[in-house]
């Protein structure tokens, strides 16, 4: 489960704005924000680096090649399909980057799992040829540029693109069934695990994960469509105490070998990440039901055989360390762990399991960016600069670490060969990209939004301000206020609490908010502040932090939120009989638990998609935060929005669309049969056959439009 609607792609900006007070202001409307692309920024994502660390590849009609220092592209490679001209969605390049694949058509099949139709051409002359017939998905050429895999139908091909012949590496996948080479449903959406196989280095061999997924409950929705009759769409999907599919490890020796199945140590309920160490050895990644045990085992391929490489645990859950990052020349891994209480960087000998910490501190490392094999460092994220503007270090194999580059506001990065592409962005400053050396000198910009934020400080944007409110227990947690800028201490102004406060979400940081900051603008200029707080439970402040909603989600949460509307109802800027909340997924939990039992406090709420029993939910998120109906039988019921249906005074907007896969209708049904029951006057809209995103045409205009009308008519203090 993770944040929807509300983050964004990572994208670009820079130049001072002119101040508000000394620009012409226009108005904002909601068509704008969200029909109109203007509040969207250009973005410089999608380098890839080819193997010469001076060369990188951008996909637009063509493909073109570029020098990371030039301007103009230095080439420009086009493919056809016997007399049609071919236009790709998505590339890869074999190894040794005389060959490519291409893709058309794609299709979503989950949240990232795709399938379309795809083909392969040699990059001189560009004559593109089919592979696999029907739609596909993950095409993958082996180290040696001979031979590509893919999967099709739940199997595994492997085709010799040398001489065009095709073997099934697999032939008993079937859907709802058996899955070889992905994720099944749960994987996918919990562990981001897609794509589960890989080729050796030396290309020999192939390991994947077969799912046995025919144990696991189905779900069905019924998917309208402006067909005559509805249809069925049913797929698996483990709720909590219910089956998972059964995985095995699978090995082939290529080309003409055939697969063997490994089964999984019995202490294994998870095998989320697969990876080839530098030693000719599998690396797979394993973990117990309830996630508080991790072990990493090399497997050699011609015996079978496993060994412990490091292992780890935890009082209360452990969050997958990824990526794993194999130190080249080696079979040493680095990776993440928060043995400490906050999370670092780990070095672990991959011969004898040694285990070094390569960082360390009251601060915690957020992402990896990669291993740089020149300055031989790795490159990462972290909070030390501080927990709502991260910034990118590096760090050697003696633990000696450096801030490449600083700049305001916060950063990501991604190492392209020999150069560091870094982005930095503000709240109220979308991001700016620029090309560094390695070591941190500036070569050029490449991507701005300088027109942008002169749109900002054209309609009169206001600054979001980040404070600290006192959490349930005294404690402080952070927060942003946006206010109009025609802000006066001498009026009264509605406020609307934006929500998430999942486990290891962070909303609070000094970063663009994405499109949705438009709209908290709108609704600022027509008089109602937007107020976001991380309470505890929330990342970046450590495990402790963190972990202390464990076994009672909504709980800690919620007593923090209130405490905060507490302390803005003190405020004598805030009309205290007008204070709502607005949440998506986990935030929409939030935003019912809210307005449910913050009874006499809350006005308003608008909960979307939301989760309203966890005993609905998948198991690998939920038992992983909450255990089972076993070990927490009164956890499940106790934070449940539905438990609490007559506690409803203030009003409440619930939103949901029947086609959401990941949290189901069934939230939003038994819910509402809940409010029915005990005779709550509640508004309530369903989008029809979407998602958990609920978007596509002008799906997300009208959502915005209906919420903001349920807000305005609530919260807005001119109105009576």
């Amino acid at each position: 489960m993770y944040l929807y609607g509300m983050n964004a792609s990572r994208f670009l900006i820079a130049g001072l704005f002119c101040p508000s007070f000394l620009c012409a202001q226009e108005s904002l409307s909601l068509n704008e924000v969200w029909s109109s692309g203007l509040f969207f920024p250009a973005s410089a994502n999608g380098f890839d680096a080819m193997k010469d660390g001076k060369h990188y590849l951008v996909l637009e009609e063509d493909l073109l090649k570029y020098h990371f220092e030039k301007e103009a592209a230095t080439d420009t490679f086009r493919f056809s399909f016997g007399s049609q001209p071919l236009i790709p969605e998505t590339y890869e390049l074999s190894p040794d980057e005389n060959r490519i694949i291409l893709g058309t058509d794609l299709k979503s099949i989950y949240r990232y799992s795709t399938e379309g139709t795809y083909f392969w051409a040699n990059i001189k002359d560009g004559l593109a040829q089919r592979l696999g017939g029907g739609p596909i998905s993950y095409p993958t050429f082996s180290p040696d540029n001979r031979h590509l895999v893919f999967q099709r139908e739940n199997n595994l091909v492997l085709k010799n693109v040398e001489n065009g012949t095709e073997r099934a590496i697999t032939t008993d996948g079937e859907t709802n069934a058996i899955i070889h080479g992905s994720g099944d449903w749960v994987y996918e959406e919990e562990f981001g695990l897609v794509k589960a196989f890989e080729f050796s280095e030396d290309g020999t061999w192939l390991a994947w994960l077969r799912f046995d997924e025919r144990e696991v409950p189905e779900y069905n929705m019924t998917m309208f469509q402006g067909q005559l009759y509805p249809f069925d769409y049913r797929f698996k999907y483990p709720k909590v105490g219910q089956p998972n599919s059964r995985v095995d490890l699978m090995l082939c020796q290529l080309p003409n070998g055939q697969p063997k199945r490994l089964s999984l140590p019995l202490h294994l309920e998870y095998a989320p990440r697969i990876v080839w160490n530098g030693n000719g050895e599998l690396l797979l990644m394993g973990l117990n039901r309830l996630q508080n045990h991790l072990w990493l085992y090399a497997v050699n391929p011609t015996d079978g055989t496993f060994r412990l490489v490091y292992e780890d645990s935890s009082n209360t859950y452990l969050e997958i360390p990824d990526p794993i990052v194999i130190v080249p020349g080696t079979s040493d891994v680095i990776l993440t762990s928060e043995r400490s209480g906050f999370k670092h960087l780990y070095r672990v000998n991959g011969s004898n399991g040694q285990t070094l910490p390569l960082t360390s501190g009251n601060w915690e490392v957020t992402g990896i960016v990669g291993y740089h094999e020149k300055s031989k460092e790795v490159f990462y994220s972290s909070t030390e600069f501080s927990v709502v503007e991260q910034k990118i270090y590096a760090v050697d194999a003696k633990g000696k670490r450096r801030m490449p580059v600083l700049t305001s506001g916060q950063q990501t990065a991604e190492l392209c060969g020999d150069y560091l592409v870094l982005t930095h962005s503000e709240a109220h400053r979308p991001f700016r990209s620029d090309l560094y050396s390695f070591k941190g000198k500036r070569i050029k910009n490449l991507v701005n939004n300088d027109e942008l934020e002169e749109e900002y400080a054209r309609r009169g944007f206001a600054k979001p301000e980040f404070i600290q409110v006192p959490a349930a227990d005294g404690s402080a947690l952070n927060a942003y206020l946006i206010k109009p800028s025609s802000f006066s201490v001498q009026k009264k102004y509605g406020l609307l609490m934006y929500v998430y406060g999942g486990p290891g979400s962070q909303l609070v940081q000094n970063d663009w908010m994405g499109p949705n900051y438009g709209w908290f603008q709108y609704l600022a200029s027509q008089g109602i502040l937007v107020a976001c707080v991380d309470n505890r439970g929330t990342g970046g402040r450590g495990k402790s932090f963190r972990d202390i909603t464990y076994g009672r989600l909504g709980e800690i949460e919620t007593a923090d939120q209130l405490a905060a509307v507490d302390w803005f109802a003190g405020q004598p800027w805030i009309d205290s009989t007008r204070i709502g909340y607005f949440g998506w997924s986990y935030g929409g939990y939030m935003s019912a638990l809210c307005v449910l039992k913050g009874a006499g406090k809350i006005r308003a709420a608008v909960s979307v998609a939301p989760v309203t029993n966890w005993k609905f939910y998948d198991n690998i998120y939920t038992e992983r935060y909450m255990g089972t109906l076993e070990t927490n039988p009164k956890g499940f019921d106790a934070q449940s929005p539905i438990s609490m249906a007559a506690n409803l005074e203030g009003a409440l907007l619930l939103i949901h669309g029947s086609g959401d896969d990941n949290v189901h209708w069934q939230n939003a049904a038994e819910l509402s049969s809940a409010l029915v029951k005990a005779n709550k006057d509640f508004e309530q809209f369903i989008y029809p056959d979407k998602n958990h995103g609920i978007y596509g045409g002008p799906t997300r205009s009208h959502l915005y439009r209906k919420m903001s009308k349920f807000i305005l008519e609530h919260l807005d203090s001119g109105r009576p």
